[in-house]
This record gives C-alpha cells, sequence and structure tokens, in this order.
C-alpha cells in the first residue's frame, strides 16, 4: 500500500502564481456577487442623463431600484434579477418587474452575441396617458395597452421573430366623441421583413377600425387607421377628425420618428 502524500507535497504541486490567481478571482467574484444595486444606480444616472433612480437596493444580481424615471416619465419600482450562468455562454438574462410608474408588468429580457435581443413571457399593461410626445387625432392619448409576449427577438438588422398580442382603449375616448360608443382594439405582434407590425381590430355598433403599425429599424414608424362607419353623421365626424377617402374607405395616416415619450 502506498504512502498518504504529505501535505507539503501537496502543496508543493500549486503554484505560488496558480494559488495567488484562485484567490483573486474568487475575490472579484465576491466582490460582484455582492456589490450594492446603487452601484449600476450611480452608473446609470452617470451615462444618460434622461435616467433618474431616487435609490438602489440589493447587488447587482438581484435588487430593486425605487423611484425610477425616464425623461421625466415614472417607471415606479423596478425589482431585477440576473442569471448568472447564462454569461458564461455569453448571453445576458434579466428578469424585470415593475409597478407604480407607466408600466405594471414583468417578463424576461435576454442579450447575445452579435447584438441579438429578445423579449420573453412578457405581460402588462402601459398607461398611454403618461406618454406626452405624442398626439392621436389632434388630442393627447389616453387610456392604456396590454401586452401579453411570448417571444420577441431584435438582431441589428431588425426584427427576426414576435408572438405576442396586444388590446387598447386609446380610440375609446375619441370613438365615444364621435358615436357616443367606446371602441376597445386587439390583435397581434408580427414581424413583416426587418419591421414590427401591430395590426389591431375593433368595432361598436356604428363603427369598425383596424389599426396597423410599422415600426422600421431606425424607429420610424407608418400608422394606418381604416374606417367603416354605418352613419353618414360618423363618417362627417371622420372626415372632420382627418380621415380621408381613399377607393370607398376612410383612412387616417400617420408618419415619424420614434424618440423619447416626455414631453
Amino acid at each position: 500500500m502506498s504512502k498518504p502524500q504529505s501535505t507539503h507535497n501537496m502543496q508543493s504541486k500549486l503554484s505560488t502564481p496558480k494559488i495567488v490567481a484562485a484567490g483573486l478571482l474568487a475575490f472579484i467574484i465576491v466582490v460582484i456577487a455582492t456589490a450594492p444595486a446603487m452601484l449600476v444606480s450611480a452608473f446609470i444616472s452617470e451615462n444618460q442623463n434622461a435616467v433618474r433612480i431616487s435609490s438602489a437596493t440589493g447587488t447587482i444580481w438581484r435588487g430593486a431600484f425605487e423611484g425610477a424615471s425616464y425623461e421625466e416619465i415614472s417607471l415606479g419600482k423596478i425589482d431585477f434579477a440576473v442569471r448568472p450562468f447564462l454569461l458564461l455562454l455569453g448571453q445576458a438574462n434579466l428578469h424585470i418587474s415593475s409597478v407604480g410608474g407607466i408600466a405594471d408588468g414583468d417578463g424576461d429580457i435576454e442579450y447575445g452575441i452579435g447584438g441579438r435581443l429578445a423579449i420573453r413571457d412578457a405581460k402588462g399593461r402601459i398607461k398611454l396617458s403618461h406618454i406626452r410626445r405624442y398626439y392621436l387625432f389632434g388630442g393627447p392619448i389616453t387610456g392604456e395597452a396590454r401586452f401579453d409576449i411570448e417571444s420577441l427577438v431584435f438582431d441589428k438588422t431588425g426584427c427576426r421573430h414576435s408572438e405576442g398580442i396586444v388590446s387598447t382603449n386609446v380610440l375609446s375616448g375619441p370613438a365615444q366623441r364621435i358615436n357616443g360608443s367606446t371602441l376597445d382594439l386587439s390583435g397581434v405582434l408580427r414581424c413583416e421583413g426587418d419591421n414590427l407590425l401591430a395590426d389591431l381590430t375593433g368595432a361598436n355598433d356604428q363603427l369598425a377600425l383596424q389599426v396597423q403599425v410599422i415600426i422600421q429599424p431606425d424607429l420610424r414608424y407608418d400608422m394606418v387607421v381604416t374606417a367603416e362607419a354605418s352613419i353618414d353623421d360618423i363618417q362627417k365626424a371622420l372626415l372632420a377628425a382627418g380621415f380621408e377617402e381613399n377607393d370607398g374607405a376612410l383612412v387616417y395616416n400617420a408618419v415619424g420618428v420614434l424618440s423619447g415619450a416626455g414631453s
């Protein structure tokens, strides 16, 4: 039977540089894992003037931002959790939930090699009245939009994959002013080439609408609203609101570039 190796002999097989490197790596991992989320908060505020964070708790792996805002739009409280083991595969994965600001909801965000960005299993609602820069039919946007996104994937060239549904009452106010009845829209998100397309429909007793919004990779958008009205007075009201006759249909078109949501 061979003799057990002495402690001295076992230690001699580990060179001093290797011991130092292993200790340094362990120290770095512990520091990163326990670093306060306030460091992230400070970094964001320093490098993006539009972003503000009142306070942060937890670590950079799991924590929360309180009083977050973007261009004076309240984001409320944002909780986050990083899945660090995916970093070994060259992919950053973050679970985020928010409440009390412009959006209430949660979902997963993935960012991979080559600039691939994915949003998965995201559900929630967006309070459209918080968005003050954009107007619809001459008035501020009101209401809310609900989303249920199974998968939404982009790369540097544009939209690659989309499975999701959206619904909104954003046109209920204008519809009620026109014919006294609310009107909700619902539909799907899908990729059309490199563009992201939202295709929504809705109707009440006297008015039917189809809304298509195309968002290009450079954030230019084109919105087309097609209306069918069963009463002449409603048709006249739509024309007064900016709709135009086109091959027997009433069509409203708006184009622009998406930018900040603030005023």
